[in-house]
């Protein structure tokens, strides 16, 4: 099966999307290209995916690892908008 790495993403983020009501925004796919380029090393993720000894494992563990990373952010940038509020008297 042929498939491609950041259409894969995009899917994702669409479909994550329309469950929460909304459409995937360009800034989402940023920070998960973003996220995802850490885990790749490589300069072109279509290249990455496509190497020839690319196991499926491999795109696994580098998406898995992207999104934990990316959830992380998250939390942390929620806690960080939370104390600036409640330090602004909000």
């Amino acid at each position: 099966m042929a498939w491609s790495l950041p259409g894969a993403v995009v899917a994702a983020l669409e479909e994550q999307q329309a469950h929460a009501g909304g459409e995937m925004t360009l800034g989402a796919l940023a920070v998960a290209l973003h996220a995802l380029g850490g885990f790749v090393d490589d300069d072109s993720l279509g290249g990455w995916n496509d190497a020839p000894r690319r196991a499926h494992g491999e795109v696994e563990a580098a998406l898995t690892a992207a999104a934990v990373e990316t959830a992380a952010a998250r939390r942390l940038n929620r806690g960080k908008d939370r104390a600036r509020r409640y330090s602004d008297g909000r």
